[in-house]
């Protein structure tokens, strides 16, 4: 069985939850860590950052944050870590 897939009825292979999940906020992870001087520069939290810390540090926060963000969600995918199940 390939990591992350499930079988349905039919025997199709299907992606699971966790393996999308993940994906989809490294995806948005790298987006942001691309996007940061951008964040820092152009958004109101960015602002707020770069008044308290200043450009860099505040670039680094924000860079830092998405790479935590992308870690979390590379474990997720990988099923290291699950999410948290409301039953």
């Amino acid at each position: 069985m390939v990591i992350g897939a499930a079988e349905s009825r039919k025997g199709d292979r299907v992606i699971s939850q966790e393996l999308a999940m993940g994906l989809a906020l490294i995806g948005m992870s790298l987006f942001f860590l691309q996007r940061a001087v951008w964040i820092v520069a152009e958004t109101r939290k960015g602002q707020w950052l770069k008044s308290r810390l200043g450009e860099d540090r505040a670039v680094m926060t924000v860079r830092l944050i998405a790479m935590s963000f992308a870690l979390i969600g590379g474990l997720l995918a990988a099923g290291v870590i699950e999410p948290w199940r409301w039953e």
